[in-house]
């Protein structure tokens, strides 16, 4: 389970690094380069209920395995969209992994949560979180040194200006070269990912029922999500969660740019930035549940953000 959460932060993180690289590579307004994103997390939201329908259908164990094969042949689709400098297939490719990605995660979370006690459930979180982020640190990095070089700043404004001629070159031959730089990446990705997906078919990892947890009574007395308030809340907290955490990590590198920031350099903003989320999962494993409770965590955890929220308005607005 550790390494399926590793494969969640490792596709999931590199959007930070893509989005920059198709605006140039693919001749992209800052609109259109941001449909990376878009794609990735509406794929989520398309796939949420049916992929519970699909893991109740035929097990949890089978179900990560068809999420791993799905986003395999999302990888596989950056190969013919760097051969033609295809947006649209790469958004493809994108949509495809985001959809595998809603499965794993669909099975994965109630997965760690019910494999072991109750109240230590935070903790086994923090640790899958741990292998996240370790996966977020490492991925934009590797990604970005094969797919952006030291040179390629000069490029990126050359391309940018409109120019015809790059580094002495013409712009399309140029732009081919670069976008292609994806395709043994990503090849070495769904080969990976498959692999994965069949080692976990033969694994002797447990299987769990969906959804027969509950009593009869409890049933009958909660026929709505909405009578569940701890559902609803939770939902509350992964919208502010997610919400804040992918805007800034798929922002950074592009902002950091606009103002003037070597491509090379901002390309390793966002493993910095996900390197404390790191240490903040890590610091989960150690004082959940031994020193601090769950609940204790997620107040002063709320209270922190509460806070560093406060402090950004003040000085976005020229405070003290």
């Amino acid at each position: 389970m550790g390494t399926l959460f590793f494969f969640f932060g490792m596709i999931s993180w590199v959007n930070s690094v893509l989005i920059p690289y198709f605006k140039v590579t693919c001749e992209l307004s800052l609109a259109q380069a941001y449909l990376v994103g878009f794609v990735f997390y509406i794929a989520y939201l398309v796939m949420a209920i049916p992929s519970s329908m699909m893991l109740d259908a035929v097990g949890y164990k089978r179900g990560i395995s068809y999420g791993l094969f799905v986003m395999a042949l999302g990888a596989l689709c950056f190969v013919p969209a760097a051969l033609t400098r295809c947006y649209a297939l790469f958004l493809t490719g994108l949509f495809l992994l985001g959809i595998g990605l809603a499965v794993l995660q669909t099975a994965g979370n109630p997965f760690v949560t019910v494999i072991g006690p109750i109240e230590a459930a935070a903790k086994r979180m923090s640790v899958m979180g741990v292998c996240n982020k370790l996966a977020g640190i490492i991925a934009p990095l590797l990604l970005g040194y094969v797919i952006i070089r030291p040179g390629d700043a000069v490029l990126f404004e050359q391309a940018e200006s409109g120019a015809e001629l790059i580094g002495g070159l013409p712009r399309e031959v140029v732009l081919d070269g670069m976008v292609r730089r994806v395709i043994v990446p990503y090849l070495i990705l769904a080969f990976i990912l498959i692999a994965f997906g069949l080692y976990v078919r033969r694994s002797p990892l447990p299987d769990i029922a969906g959804g027969k947890s509950s009593s009869a009574s409890e049933k009958e007395a909660r026929r709505s999500i909405f009578g569940y308030p701890y559902l609803v809340l939770g939902v509350v907290a992964m919208v502010c969660h997610l919400g804040t955490q992918a805007l800034c990590i798929n922002t950074l590198v592009t902002s950091s740019v606009s103002l003037g920031t070597d491509i090379a350099q901002a390309k390793l903003l966002p493993p910095m930035i996900l390197f404390s989320t790191f240490v903040g999962f890590a610091l989960g494993t150690v004082l959940i549940p031994r020193v601090v409770s769950q609940l204790t965590a997620l107040r002063v955890a709320s209270l922190l953000n509460l806070i560093a929220s406060w402090a950004d308005l003040v000085f976005r607005r020229g405070g003290p």
